[in-house]
Parts: structure tokens; C-alpha cells; sequence
């Protein structure tokens, strides 16, 4: 008897524990939080300036739930100001007869530099801690412009480059300049104010471009630096620099696209600025007004001498017209 009332208690024992484990997992499967975005504002964001962000938190709608922690990761592009990315969702959502959420806003800075498509938000959420981790797309509208450049023609003046806007957007304010760099110098302006370039258009400009040190050398110099600042559609102050490949010599460069003759530059340049070709300038100019000022009286002769034989008279030694006797002859009567 004593057997059989004992198998009996461990056979209610054992029924009460799993009756007891699978009222506690119906419970904890009514409080599995889900969270989805359903708002974006403005769409596409834009690089530099805010967007808001919608999350909607489900899964807390029996009233044994007991809340939610939500959080936002702020990880780039993205970030918030005020410091409440992590919040805590109190109580449950329960309301007898409907189905309802909480809804979760963020309001986010979206970086000035941030790439144009979709960027992905990070959020953490859970019942008790936020443990549980997923991962939402943020579309990002690219406001900069892109380039590109080619040079077009190199003499011993000047190199012209042709730069052109391959983006989609405009370019407004457009400076081109020559940076600082290892193996080339701007001779004069380094910088010309272009203007504002619509997406297509091209417009050239020219400096006046030397290799630095040995020309010999160039050959392994480094690509020619252009720097190209502009300002964008949401008037951001942007920079890009191109590289654009130069060969010494009077041969073609390794791109047919960039004809080049830096060593006549180079050379051209020495010449130009070399101190003996001024020296020798007014050397020459001194020699020039001594003889005059030495010979001056001889000068004076010479002039007079040419003058008088022009006139006839007994002191005339060159024959003239006869007419030209016959008026002076009426002059003298």
C-alpha cells in the first residue's frame, strides 16, 4: 500500500513539474519581443543633416510581460545627439481585446561624409536586457559630385588640364589647384576659380608646372597632384585630389591620353629664369649707349653729311634731277 501511494506521489510530482514547465514556456513565448522599422524621414537621408526613425516593438502584448530594454548602437555614419539611444520600455503592452505596440523614436545625425545606397543601423532589444541584436537598412542620398580629369596639352609655358564632373549632381564654386606635392612646383597662381560645373559639363585649365630637382629623375617621380574644391547640393565645403600620370622626355607617356614634354618644361624654365641671360640683356644695353656717347660727334657728322647730299649746291656731291636745279635756281633769284 505504502508502495503504491509512494509511485503514486512521484507520478503526480512528475506530472505537476512538467504541467508547471509548460505553463512557464507558454508564458515566455507570449513575451518574445520582435522590433521592425516602419519609418524613415526624410527618405533617402541626406549626408550632414537628421533623420528620424521609427522602431516598432511587438511580442509584449500579455500581460505577463513585465517591459523591454531597447537600444540604439551608434556606430558610423550614424549618431545621436542627446544621448538616449538606450531606452527602457516599462510595464506591457497588453490592452484587453486589441493587439498593441510600442513605438520607439530616434531622432539621428546621418555623417557629412557618408556613402550614397543603403547603410545599416544596428539595435539591440530584449525583455529584460537588450541581448538580442538585428541589424535595419538606412538609405543614404549621396549629395557630392565626382571627377575627373585628363591633360589635354603640355608645352614649355604651360600644361592644360581638362577637368571634367562625371557625378550626378552639381558642383557649385569650383577651384582647381596645384597642392604642395614631392616632384612638382607651381610657377605663379596655383589655383583657378572654375565656377560651377552641372554633371556632364567639363571646362579646361592651365598652370604653369616644373618637375622639382634632377629631371633626370622624373620618370619615377610621383603622378601630378590636382586638388578640385567645390561645395554640394546642401552647401558642404568638399576637396578631392586627383592623381594624373607624367613622363619625362619628349617621347609619348605611358597613357596616350597624357602627352607630356616635362624635360623641355624643366629646361625652358631654367632658361627663362637664368640670371646670366639678364646679365648678358644689360650688358648689352650698356655696350649700346657707350658707343653712341663715345661716337656721337662722328653720329652727328655722318647725319649732317647724309642730309646735305640730298640738297644741291657747290657742296653737294651727289647728282640731282634737273628740275630739282632749275627750282633751286629760282630760290636763289
Amino acid at each position: 500500500m505504502k508502495k503504491k501511494l509512494l509511485f503514486i506521489f512521484v507520478i503526480g510530482l512528475f506530472l505537476t513539474i512538467q504541467l508547471s514547465s509548460f505553463i512557464f514556456a507558454a508564458e515566455v513565448s507570449q513575451c518574445n519581443p520582435e522590433v521592425l522599422l516602419i519609418n524613415q524621414d526624410p527618405y533617402p537621408a541626406i549626408p550632414g543633416e537628421y533623420v528620424d526613425l521609427v522602431f516598432q516593438v511587438s511580442g509584449l502584448d500579455n500581460a505577463v510581460c513585465s517591459g523591454a530594454k531597447f537600444e540604439l548602437v551608434q556606430a558610423y555614419p550614424f549618431t545621436v545627439d542627446d544621448g538616449s539611444e538606450l531606452r527602457s520600455l516599462e510595464g506591457d503592452t497588453y490592452t484587453q481585446g486589441y493587439k498593441s505596440e510600442w513605438m520607439v523614436g530616434y531622432t539621428v545625425r546621418v555623417d557629412k561624409n557618408a556613402v550614397e545606397g543603403d547603410n545599416e543601423i544596428e539595435v539591440k532589444y530584449g525583455e529584460n536586457v537588450a541581448a538580442i541584436s538585428e541589424k535595419f537598412e538606412i538609405n543614404i542620398e549621396d549629395t557630392r559630385s565626382g571627377f575627373d580629369a585628363v591633360v589635354q596639352e603640355v608645352s614649355a609655358q604651360e600644361i592644360t588640364i581638362a577637368v571634367a564632373n562625371i557625378g550626378k549632381n552639381t558642383a557649385n564654386s569650383v577651384i582647381a589647384r596645384i597642392p604642395d606635392q614631392e616632384s612638382f612646383i607651381s610657377i605663379g597662381t596655383n589655383g583657378q576659380m572654375v565656377g560651377n560645373l552641372e554633371s556632364g559639363d567639363y571646362t579646361l585649365v592651365s598652370f604653369n608646372i616644373v618637375p622639382k630637382g634632377d629631371s633626370k629623375t622624373a620618370s619615377s617621380r610621383s603622378p601630378l597632384k590636382l586638388q578640385i574644391d567645390y561645395t554640394d547640393s546642401i552647401n558642404e565645403r568638399r576637396s578631392i585630389i586627383l592623381d594624373l600620370p607624367l613622363k619625362s622626355g619628349s617621347g609619348a607617356s605611358a597613357d596616350s591620353r597624357f602627352p607630356s614634354n616635362m624635360q623641355g618644361r624643366q629646361d625652358f624654365m631654367k632658361q627663362k629664369d637664368s640670371p646670366w641671360k639678364k646679365w648678358t640683356t644689360w650688358v648689352l644695353i650698356l655696350i649700346v649707349v657707350i658707343i653712341v656717347f663715345v661716337y656721337r660727334k662722328k653720329i652727328k657728322q655722318l647725319y649732317l653729311t647724309h642730309i646735305k647730299k640730298r640738297i644741291p649746291g657747290k657742296n653737294g656731291s651727289k647728282p640731282v634731277p634737273d628740275w630739282m636745279h632749275k627750282e633751286y635756281s629760282k630760290k636763289k633769284r
